[in-house]
């Protein structure tokens, strides 16, 4: 070994600065969490105070007027429940017309026996008479006409003979059923004075409208001329033939009227053109008639 081997060079020292002292940086302390503030309570309202109370006013005396006591009114009775009420009978509208004959010189008996003690007996039975005539052109001196009126055709046939039942002085009779066209329109028995003519009247069944309506146009302007009155056209039902029976009750002042009257005259009344008219068309389609003039029977006073 050499010296070189043994000789180590001291490395120099160099002196330096001291570094700058840095203190180090605090640990970060989580903040607390500031708490919600709590909701404020509503504000109560103070009561109110009491209204001070009115102090009392003194009442004026009214005014006393002095007045009449009104008169005493009594109450009315109380109503008494009555009985449930009988139904309304069925209105009369079938006709009875009944041809009688009576026994030598007994009609004028005959007829207050009908208007009397028949009348009683057929509204007995429901019905009514609607009129009793006497015979005068057309029918003898011993025969006559009764027509009684009623709520249904059963009841007619039933009861119409009651109007001369137990009068011995008739001797026969002989009864058509008929229903009213455009008149009657109610069963008020007709009145008189005067003459009253029954015409029937046989018609097709075809054409008895037309019959019908042709007499109901020119009625007006003829009771308005000659003076007359018609009180029904009356059709007969309860049948199946090919003819309708018509019977017609017209009231006229007297024969001369009725004569008066007709379509066929030589002078017909210029005033009744239209009404003639319609008569001379109806007598195109009436197959066959015949008139009795008669006089209305009325129960003798007492």
């Amino acid at each position: 070994m050499t010296d070189n081997d043994n000789d180590q060079t001291a490395a120099p020292i160099i002196s330096r600065d001291p570094e700058p002292f840095i203190p180090a940086e605090p640990e970060l302390v989580p903040e607390p969490v500031a708490a919600a503030p709590a909701e404020e309570a509503p504000p109560v309202e103070a009561a109110p105070e009491p209204e001070p109370e009115p102090e009392p006013v003194e009442a004026t005396p009214a005014l006393i007027i002095a007045r009449e006591p009104e008169p005493f009114v009594p109450a009315e009775p109380e109503a008494v429940a009555q009985p449930g009420a009988e139904p309304e009978p069925d209105p009369l509208r079938f006709y009875e017309y009944r041809f009688i004959r009576v026994r030598q010189n007994t009609w004028d008996e005959v007829e207050q026996a009908i208007l009397s003690q028949g009348a009683e007996a057929v509204a007995k039975a429901g019905g009514q008479i609607y009129g009793v005539w006497a015979g005068q052109i057309g029918l003898s001196a011993n025969q006559g006409i009764v027509v009684t009126v009623w709520a249904d055709l059963q009841s007619a046939k039933r009861h119409g003979g009651e109007a001369i039942a137990g009068i011995s002085a008739v001797s026969t009779s002989e009864a058509l059923y008929m229903e009213p066209t455009t008149r009657p329109s109610d069963p008020a028995p007709p009145q008189g004075p005067g003459m009253f003519a029954h015409r029937i009247f046989e018609v097709r069944r075809d054409d008895a409208d037309r019959f019908i309506e042709l007499s109901d146009y020119a009625w007006p302007q003829f009771e308005y001329v000659f003076g007359t009155r018609i009180f029904a056209l009356w059709r007969e039902t309860g049948h199946d033939r090919a003819m309708d029976r018509l019977i017609l009750l017209t009231r006229y002042n007297d024969h001369a009227a009725w004569e008066a009257s007709r379509y066929w005259r030589p002078d017909p009344n210029p005033t009744a053109t239209d009404a003639l008219e319609r008569f001379r068309e109806r007598r195109a389609i009436t197959v066959d008639t015949v008139v009795y003039t008669t006089r209305l029977a009325t129960l003798a006073a007492g």
